[in-house]
Parts: structure tokens; sequence; C-alpha cells
């Protein structure tokens, strides 16, 4: 996270994993990608970060809660990377479809 409290981890088998960095303690496990996560960001304010997954999508997610806030779908291939705009309200990912899309989050 920008504040460099937080870590969040992706799995091969879709599982992102938020950890308390001082204390190295995980704090939470979600899972509602299908495959394997290639890309994580927070926003500027480690409120919101975004993952996207080898299931061709790119979910949102509240660091507080457990459920993803926004997916958001239109690739046909894997989605390599997301980057939050710097005030946050935009989310750019690229994908393996050799496509970039910008996305409005929530």
């Amino acid at each position: 996270s920008p504040d460099g409290k937080l870590l969040v981890t992706g799995d091969l088998d879709g599982k992102i994993r938020l950890y308390d960095v001082l204390s190295g303690k995980k704090i939470k496990t979600v899972n509602e990608h299908k495959t394997e996560i290639c890309a994580l960001h927070f926003n500027s304010n480690g409120e919101i970060f975004a993952s996207g997954s080898r299931d061709n999508t790119v979910k949102v997610w509240l660091v507080n809660q457990d459920i993803s806030i926004q997916t958001l779908s239109g690739h046909t291939l894997s989605v390599l990377s997301v980057h939050f705009s710097p005030n946050g309200k935009l989310l750019a990912s690229a994908s393996e479809d050799k496509t970039v899309k910008i996305w409005h989050t929530v």
C-alpha cells in the first residue's frame, strides 16, 4: 500500500491475501477470481486495490471488505497489468489480447 502498512499478494489459484506489514500477519484471504492473479495495484490513498487475472477480468476491492465491489469484463485474454490514476477515479488494465482499457471505478 502507499503508506507501507499493507501488502497484497495474488496466487496461482486465484486467491488474494492481504497482510499487515508490521506484524507479518495475514488479515484476510479473498477468492473471487477463477484463475491465477497476474496483477495487483493499490489506489493512491490505499483504501482500494485492483486485481487482474488469467480469467480475463479486473476486480476492484475495498481493503476493509471481503468481496469485490466491481468486476470489469471486456478483455478476451489474461489481464497482465492494472494501475490506478493518481486521483483513483480511473483504472487502466493491459491484457495479453494486446489491448489497454481505461475504466471508471466506483
